[in-house]
């Protein structure tokens, strides 16, 4: 989420605070979309060239599915890209929504695998084991922050070119700085286990004595995505229940009905503005091949818990974009 900073030209009623109004949000998405094509480009390049990524363009940069769309906000999906690495083909989508109001302006990047070597052949990504997953994960978060930061600053120069020359109340010196993140790792898993744990948990039962219990594979990578650096399980499951640990279980179900089981990391937010949400989807397809990425449980939850935390952020701080 960014924090916009700048002056009004005109400012004759100090104290007003800094945004767009509707109708320069919408002309400045339809100016930024007509550049789509370009923007994506330069975004492309710059992860090509970035040597310390080691990746490549895997797919044409032709794809019409770029979209722009007023339902939910002002939002520019630029259209998805494919990136292979040495063990990974990445589909990723960057997406922005405009600020206005007292809201702030989001930009995100979205992976998923498509691809990955086992046994020295690229396979589709089912049945990946947790080694496979959570070297995907760390890949995929490295590309994201590159692309990120390349990707604000994108947004930055757009903006600041309209709210210097087209807007209606315009804005000199504007800068967009990070205030806070959002990090989703999310997977699939067909193990019904999963269906149990969601049941206990919706009983009020503590997810750390029924794991010591049962031996749930998906839920003990979740545990080990959210505390990387404990490598035995008793002693990940000691943390998370120990006095003081800042984590949350949430017990999640999506809109399409399939139950998923997340651990929110809150011990990163004081320090560095940063949440992470560890978390795992039933899906009886989890092992179908040649998936769209669309139908994917996990790919929808995360879309939708990104959604609902932003509100509840822009809510919680009132403040301009």
């Amino acid at each position: 989420m960014l924090a916009l900073a700048g002056s009004f030209v005109d400012d004759v009623e100090p104290g007003v605070r800094l945004g767009l109004n509707q109708d320069d949000a919408v002309t400045f998405a339809k100016q930024t979309f007509g550049k789509e094509q370009g923007l994506i480009e330069e975004l492309v390049s710059g992860l090509v060239q970035d040597n310390t990524l080691g990746i490549e363009l895997a797919q044409d940069l032709n794809a019409d599915d770029a979209r722009l769309t007023f339902s939910r906000g002002v939002i520019i999906d630029l259209r998805n890209i494919g990136f292979a690495s040495a063990g990974y083909h990445h589909r990723i989508r960057m997406c922005m929504t405009v600020c206005q109001g007292g809201q702030h302006s989001k930009i995100w990047f979205r992976a998923v695998c498509r691809k990955y070597v086992k046994d020295g052949e690229w396979a589709d990504p089912v049945h990946m084991d947790d080694e496979a997953l959570r070297k995907y994960f760390a890949e995929a978060e490295r590309i994201g922050q590159v692309a990120l930061d390349k990707f604000a600053q994108i947004y930055q120069r757009e903006l600041a070119a309209f709210m210097e020359t087209d807007a209606t109340r315009k804005i000199s010196n504007l800068s967009l700085s990070p205030e806070f993140s959002f990090v989703f790792r999310t997977f699939d898993s067909d193990n019904e286990g999963l269906l149990h744990l969601h049941d206990a948990l919706g009983a009020g039962k503590s997810m750390t004595q029924w794991l010591e219990k049962n031996t749930l594979p998906p839920g003990d990578l979740v545990t080990e995505l959210t505390l990387p650096q404990i490598d035995r399980r008793n002693r990940r499951l000691e943390a998370l229940r120990a006095p003081g640990a800042k984590f949350a279980v949430l017990d999640y179900v999506t809109r399409d009905g399939e139950p998923g089981i997340f651990l929110r990391d809150e011990s990163l937010q004081q320090s560095e503005n940063r949440v992470a949400f560890n978390g795992v989807v039933f899906d009886e397809d989890a092992a179908e091949p040649n998936v769209p990425a669309s139908a994917s449980p996990a790919f929808s939850v995360a879309a939708e818990m990104l959604a609902g935390v932003t509100r509840r952020y822009d809510a919680s701080k009132n403040t301009p974009a």
